[in-house]
């Protein structure tokens, strides 16, 4: 019988001791990070931590002591040599944006077992709107499964410093600590629902109401607001979707001219243009007040839009022959080992029941998981294999996936999986 090589090695460990100081005095001097160190794992630890910043595993690298391996976007084993010298550096885990497949967790338990702590981002992407993301049923599972102690690692401050849909860094203040540990006894011990309440309370961050509390600014000379499409997709003022654009520190609708100013502390304000007033009767707009004060409030706003639009009774009807979401300049890829091959190209649509993509149709009983990679690549796990949409301009891939499961969840229930966004 043949002998499976081990996946932990002590390469790992020596990269992880040169690698440790260099992300400690980088993320202090780039992002004005700031390391709590943790407590010294007695055992290989499973550890779960909030994801706002594509840096986040050298934040938390920078805390721990011992080498991490950390689960990883099947992306970038697509890279070619930069892949394979990641691989053969640090050895992190593949796992496709929008499912965690039985090969990923065998791989987990292996780690467990050789001796080595794991760590994963259990909302399965970053966050686009300062808060903590939905963390599914699927995390308290795993952890119970893979029998570990479950460090809850919490990252303060990383949505306001690169904020996901944004360009570059704005330098403020971020804090990366252990929120708790739970002992395997204790996880044992907890029902499901009982340890994903933990785990939810644990790893959540408003970054907007921190910001209400302690103000920090979050410097940037040019540009603050630049991309903020990728996040907002709906008009407070006349509703438009897909009408946000971005110059500067502005934002505005192409289609109405109504807009606001991006701050330095990431709030809204010099509201021009107007809006109509809310269902409460204040009329923001009015003098310069926004709508909304930040990027949480407006985007929690255009998602409750966009479920009362799906859940009118003629909703299936209008929309299963016109599109309610759309956008221009669309190529599809089939994701293949070791890259990715054209598809098609066009207009991407989505109707009541399917995803549409030049000739390309996918319906929504066929895919089983659709998630955003990096900013605005839409990735979708289907039937027929791995397939990624990307746009030629920046625009809201969010908006689909707020859109797909709206729809699929119209009638109740919550995804259970990792849905990777």
């Amino acid at each position: 019988m043949w002998a499976v090589d081990k996946h932990v090695r002590f390469r790992h460990r020596a990269v992880f001791g040169v690698l440790r100081p260099i992300a400690r005095l980088f993320t202090r001097l780039a992002y004005g990070f700031r390391a709590v160190p943790a407590p010294a794992p007695k055992s290989p630890s499973l550890i779960y931590a909030n994801h706002n910043c594509n840096l986040d595993p050298l934040f938390i690298t920078a805390s721990f002591k011992a080498p991490i391996y950390f689960v990883a976007a099947d992306a970038i084993f697509r890279l070619g040599f930069l892949s394979k010298l990641l691989s053969w550096l640090v050895a992190p885990i593949p796992v496709a944006k929008s499912q965690l497949d039985a090969k990923s967790v065998r791989t987990m338990l292996r780690i467990g077992n050789e001796g080595g702590s794991i760590c994963m981002f259990p909302e399965g992407n970053r966050s686009f709107n300062g808060r903590t993301g939905y963390i599914p049923p699927a995390a308290a599972k795993l952890a119970k499964r893979v029998g570990l102690p479950l460090v809850l690692y919490r990252i303060e401050g990383g949505y306001l410093s690169t904020p996901r849909w944004g360009k570059g860094i704005r330098r403020g203040k971020i804090r990366g600590y252990v929120h708790s540990v739970i002992t395997p006894e204790e996880v044992h011990a907890m029902t499901p629902d009982e340890l994903l309440a933990k785990i939810r309370t644990a790893l959540f961050v408003d970054a907007f109401a921190m910001q209400r509390a302690n103000p920090v600014r979050y410097r940037r000379a040019s540009g603050r607001a630049l991309y903020l499409q990728r996040a907002l997709y709906m008009c407070p003022k006349c509703r438009a979707i897909a009408s946000i654009e971005s110059k500067g520190h502005s934002c505005f609708c192409a289609a109405c001219g109504f807009a606001v100013e991006y701050d330095e502390y990431g709030l809204f304000r010099n509201c021009r243009g107007g809006v109509l007033p809310p269902a409460d009767d204040r009329k923001p707009g009015v003098n310069g007040e926004p709508p909304f004060s930040d990027v949480c409030a407006w985007d929690a706003w255009q998602k409750a839009c966009l479920k009362e639009i799906i859940g009118q009774a003629g909703f299936i009807a209008e929309y299963s022959s016109k599109p309610l979401l759309f956008d221009d300049g669309c190529a599809l890829y089939r994701v293949e080992d070791g890259g990715s091959k054209p598809a098609g190209e066009g207009r991407l649509r989505l109707f009541a029941d399917r995803l549409a993509l030049g000739a390309s149709e996918f319906r929504f009983e066929d895919i089983k998981g659709i998630g955003v990679f990096f900013a605005q690549t839409l990735q979708l796990s289907t039937n027929e294999g791995m397939f990624e949409i990307k746009y030629g301009r920046p625009m809201s891939a969010s908006k689909y996936v707020n859109a797909f499961y709206s729809i699929k969840y119209a009638s109740g229930g919550e995804p259970d999986g990792f849905i990777g966004i």
